[in-house]
């Protein structure tokens, strides 16, 4: 039982406060990079024209994290219903109701994550193009300088 207890404890840490210190961290970097950034419209329709393929593959996996989570996602319904149906974890069959909650909202992210990447505004894509950017020349620079 406590290791059970020990399984769920780190899965509340992994599936709800991890999500959101990333989510701090990077409107802490998007609040850096983006508030100074004021554009001139040649600039921005350059940005735009830059950002065009990244929003086109970024529009693509969300619609493919959309349905196949929405499949992945109705597929642990049934067993969450029924009180006696198991759930295969690590190969033998489990039929609490803490596992199937987390087989749930683990399946329900991929969802989210797609509606979020698909219906995304382009201006907010652009900015966070713009973010992504900047975490990417300053992880290369610091490469550079070992």
């Amino acid at each position: 039982m406590k290791l059970d207890a020990l399984i769920s404890g780190f899965a509340v840490i992994w599936v709800v406060l991890f999500p959101l210190a990333v989510i701090r961290a990077i409107k802490r970097i998007k609040k850096a990079d983006v508030a100074n950034l004021t554009l001139t419209d040649e600039q921005h329709t350059e940005r735009m024209a830059r950002v065009a393929p990244f929003m086109v593959r970024i529009k693509f996996i969300g619609w493919w994290f959309f349905i196949l989570g929405g499949f992945l996602l109705l597929t642990t319904i049934p067993p969450l219903s029924d009180p006696n149906a198991p759930v295969m974890v690590n190969g033998e069959p489990r039929s609490e109701l803490w596992i199937k909650m987390l087989t749930f909202s683990f399946t329900s992210i991929f969802p989210i994550i797609g509606a979020i990447a698909i219906f995304t505004p382009k201006e907010k894509m652009a900015d966070h193009f713009v973010v992504f950017q900047g975490l990417t020349e300053r992880f290369y620079k610091a490469q550079k300088l070992k």
